[in-house]
């Protein structure tokens, strides 16, 4: 993973190692003898020194009010020290001539006290003749020559990294740096660190445990910080604007995923064929999947796609998945997953996305406790390596959603559970039990599961009781009093209700449904005493499918 991130960040990050971008909100003003002329508030991103750890550091002409103007005596010291290190720059004579100059330093201070409160904060750099000293050519090269002086200095009989093989540059004991994750974080959490003594072994202590060196830290943090990050503002149809993330999606408050490709490709895009797939989307992916192919045998190398669950834990960031395939295979696994999630939703098909599939995996809270976010995060990572790998899914999975359907109660007698609901059924199964029977995405009427039939066979006893009341709720329906029993042990169930039930409703509706009921209850012969969770999950889409078959709402079958 961490040679795919160093390589991904070598595409993306633009720059020198000596060199970072960073905020900047004021402009000190001064001219070529070191007077102060003026501080004007600026909100800017400006390259300025490099520093992978800025505690107890001052950076170079660019620094905060304390270190900048003196507000805080020891900051001061160690800004002014640094500035001395480049004291043979003439560029940077006017900002000497100021330090020289105790009142202009005092004016500047008076001025920036005058400000409100809420505005004395932010880094301050020095501005000469209109030009930020800082951007200054001769001055970036100073900077990135004393990098790579002191790089001389500390690789010297280092090891070689971990990632890249060589050692051209050192191997620190200093922080990598960090990503911001979506759990409103401020100062970011860190996928490589070590602080405490628990860490040392063969007498390396800290960071020298990772083996990373510098350039590939640098890259890694860059392509991490890319990823969370990158993307582009649209306007909505009610005018307001909003952000879209490129290649992050997030599964729940603390965990992303993030995915890219080894060479750009403009036709893998996991937000539209996962997350909002549509009839038009599927298309064009199976028909590439030939093209592909095709594409492939003129191709030395194909290329890969690359995908990792990740979540914050405290200042760390905890990996969940890990996954590298290739474009091809991609395309293939995406192929089976869109067979395995078509669903029929008002007599069309749709393809639910992965977060609608997710949601109604977990039963909905209105307050969800922390161990409710850790689960759909857990849920949510194994569902897109599902969709990515075309691999099983847990059992526990299809569990929680037969609980959720035979626990919730119907508002309208004529109801059945959500077909997203049927789509997560159908999804474990198919991806569990293919060998035995493949779950179609509609009624199967060659499905010959004793599981699948008992579910057909309730749902008809539902419909027949409906047609009995002539259409009208029920105070007690049939299916909210015997689902759970009927889907765990037909055999008692089912006995209760084609002897008690039946015959009364069929006398109510004058043999409605009897060629039916009569048919399969033949083929089913003898209703199985238990049912495993695979057979609760095959008689629910059984029951699901027959009740949704419009042909039967209104059969009569003695006309």
């Amino acid at each position: 993973m961490f040679a795919e991130l160093v390589e991904l960040g070598k595409r993306v990050r633009k720059g020198h190692d000596a060199l970072k971008e960073e905020k900047c909100s004021w402009d000190i003003v001064i001219d070529k003898e070191g007077h102060f002329l003026n501080l004007i508030p600026c909100d800017i991103t400006i390259e300025a020194e490099n520093l992978t750890a800025k505690k107890g550091k001052a950076r170079l002409l660019l620094d905060k009010p304390e270190e900048t103007l003196g507000f805080d005596e020891d900051k001061h010291e160690k800004y002014i020290a640094k500035l001395a290190e480049y004291k043979d720059i003439q560029e940077l004579s006017p900002i000497f001539y100021f330090y020289d100059k105790s009142d202009e330093v005092e004016k500047v201070r008076k001025v920036f006290l005058e400000l409100p409160q809420a505005k004395q904060k932010g880094n301050m750099t020095f501005m000469l003749d209109s030009e930020r000293v800082l951007s200054n050519e001769n001055v970036r090269k100073a900077i990135k020559k004393k990098y790579e002086e002191s790089l001389n200095i500390k690789k010297q009989g280092t090891h070689l990294c971990a990632v890249c093989g060589t050692n051209n540059y050192p191997i620190l004991d200093e922080p990598h740096g960090s990503v911001k994750l979506p759990k409103g974080q401020t100062s970011g959490s860190m996928l490589v660190s070590y602080n405490t003594n628990a860490f040392e072994s063969y007498n390396l202590k800290g960071n020298l445990n990772s083996g990373i060196c510098t350039n590939c830290a640098r890259n890694y943090i860059e392509a991490l910080q890319y990823l969370v990050g990158n993307g582009h503002e649209i306007t909505t149809k009610n005018g307001e604007k909003k952000f879209i993330f490129s290649n992050r999606q997030k599964i729940s408050d603390d965990t992303l995923v993030v995915f890219w490709t080894k060479e750009p490709d403009d036709n893998i895009n996991p937000l539209s064929d996962i997350c909002h797939p549509t009839e038009e989307r599927v298309r064009e992916l199976f028909s590439s999947i030939a093209n592909g192919d095709h594409e492939r045998v003129n191709t030395d190398v194909e290329n890969y796609f690359y995908c990792f669950t990740m979540s914050s834990a405290a200042a760390r960031i905890a990996v969940r998945d890990w996954m590298a395939i290739s474009v091809s295979q991609y395309q293939q696994n995406l192929k089976q997953w869109f067979d395995d999630i078509a669903t029929i939703k008002d007599g069309e098909i749709f393809y639910p996305g992965i977060n609608s599939i997710l949601n109604n995996c977990i039963k909905p809270k209105s307050k969800p406790t922390q161990s409710d976010v850790k689960a759909r995060a857990r849920i949510g990572a194994i569902l897109w390596h599902a969709a990515l790998t075309n691999t099983h899914l847990p059992l526990l999975i299809l569990q929680s959603a037969l609980t959720q359907i035979e626990h919730e109660k119907t508002t309208k007698y004529c109801e059945t559970f959500s077909p997203e609901k049927s789509t997560v059924i159908r999804l474990v199964l198919n991806r569990n039990i293919k060998k035995t029977y493949y779950m179609k995405k509609e009624l199967d009427e060659q499905n010959e599961s004793k599981a699948y039939l008992c579910g057909r066979l309730f749902a008809l006893i539902c419909q027949l009781q409906y047609k009995a009341h002539d259409g009208k709720d029920v105070n007690s329906s049939i299916r909210d009093r015997f689902f759970a029993s009927a889907s765990s042990n037909p055999s008692r169930a089912m006995s209760i209700l084609l002897t008690k039930y039946v015959p009364v409703y069929q006398k109510k509706t004058k043999g409605a449904y009897t060629k039916v009921i009569t048919e399969i209850a033949t083929r089913i012969e003898h209703f199985p005493e238990k049912l495993t969770l695979t057979e609760r999950g095959e008689f629910a889409l059984g029951y699901y499918y027959q009740y949704a078959t419009k042909k039967n709402v209104n059969s009569n079958d003695n006309d």
